[in-house]
């Protein structure tokens, strides 16, 4: 931690937009919701998924800021509570990709022999199905983002143990605190949406069911590993 009345300095910012950035593009539990939301729901819903990141960053920000998160970290069984509760939430998102495959794949068959079965068939303007499915599903994305973050272990570990090293004491310790969390979500926003951007690009060059079911397969089995990860890694580590 800073010096009791320091200045919050370049140097510092500096060192904490690197330690951010290392954070952002580690893969996780964001990763893998771009990755299973772009394909299906278009670029709109993942910047919406973004959204949802940056909003569950200013509240685990405030809390720590405003210490509510050095309560958390000396409650370990409601810390490992909330934890499963985050590795459930990764685990349910997971199976959710898998089952949109798998009605994708039933769908593509009905196509072929002219049934409907209940989802889009995604005929005719792509981009206005993927205006359609984009309309009903933002603030669906916004919550996943939100929900995934708030209990997220990553994040809950960053703004308990490394954030705090950042912050200077004194009259000014506040705003300066809040300037942090900023940067953290603007990097995270740049880092995010250029992978959003790079998805797409992919996708028009790979164009084709295979390449979206497999992403979201991908995706699906990454998130239900990383929730099961999440689950014995805490209790691993209960006293």
């Amino acid at each position: 931690m800073f010096p009791a009345g320091g200045v919050m300095d370049w140097s510092h910012i500096l060192a904490f937009s690197a330690t951010a950035m290392i954070v952002a593009i580690t893969p996780g539990p964001n990763f893998l919701l771009i990755i299973k939301t772009v394909p299906s729901f278009g670029k709109k819903c993942g910047f919406s998924n973004i959204a949802g990141f940056a909003s569950a960053f200013m509240l685990h920000g405030t809390l720590s800021i405003f210490c509510f998160s050095l309560i958390l970290e000396h409650l370990h069984a409601l810390y490992f509570s909330i934890t499963l509760i985050g590795a459930a939430y990764l685990c349910f998102l997971g199976a959710q990709a898998l089952r949109e495959v798998q009605l994708r794949i039933q769908n593509q068959s009905a196509a072929a022999s002219g049934i409907a079965i209940g989802i889009d068939l995604d005929l005719g303007d792509p981009r206005l199905a993927e205006s359609s499915r984009c309309s009903q599903s933002l603030l669906k994305s916004w919550r996943e983002g939100f929900v995934t973050n708030c209990l997220n272990p990553k994040i809950s570990l960053f703004y308990l143990s490394v954030f705090p090293q950042f912050v200077i004491t004194g009259k000014n310790s506040v705003s300066s605190s809040f300037l942090l969390v900023i940067i953290h979500i603007t990097l995270h926003a740049i880092w995010f949406s250029s992978l959003i951007l790079l998805i797409k690009q992919l996708m028009t060059q790979m164009s084709g069911e295979y390449y979206v079911n497999g992403l979201k397969t991908f995706s699906g089995m990454a998130l239900i590993g990383l929730g099961i990860t999440f689950a014995i890694s805490a209790s691993a580590a209960l006293p």
